[in-house]
């Protein structure tokens, strides 16, 4: 995770420590996108992965019309085990779409609807 981040951080011609924008997310190279989820699918066995995370997250709301709303958010939350209270688990035994965290560096879940929506548009 803490390296997706910093591929992701350096990609994007930030240093480390800063946070991934909306527009860094809605910009980001789809090639190395390809490639940090196909990483992210194979070394798992398929249970993480942005494009994981992203059919997840569709199927929680419709991603396409952008109807993301509290409801959307809190049952994504629910599936990857990442509502409140819950600790990050950092191996291989967490829910299905638990990781990629990206070490909290993308924050609000309208930067990972957009990160979402750039898997889609990537064909990830």
């Amino acid at each position: 995770d803490n390296e997706t981040y910093e591929l992701m951080i350096r990609t994007v011609g930030k240093d480390i420590g800063q946070k991934l924008s909306v527009n860094d997310l809605s910009t980001f190279p789809c090639e190395d996108l390809q490639r940090i989820d196909s990483l992210w699918r194979s070394c798992s066995r398929e249970r993480f992965g942005f494009s994981i995370q992203r059919d997840i997250y569709s199927s929680c709301g419709d991603l396409v019309k952008k109807q993301h709303n509290s409801m959307t958010t809190k049952k994504f939350a629910e599936r990857v085990e990442w509502s409140r209270g819950k600790r990050i688990k950092w191996n291989i035994d967490a829910p299905r779409g638990h990781l990629p965290v990206v070490s909290g560096s993308i924050g609000t879940f309208k930067n990972w609807e957009t990160l979402f929506l750039r898997a889609q548009n990537c064909k990830i």
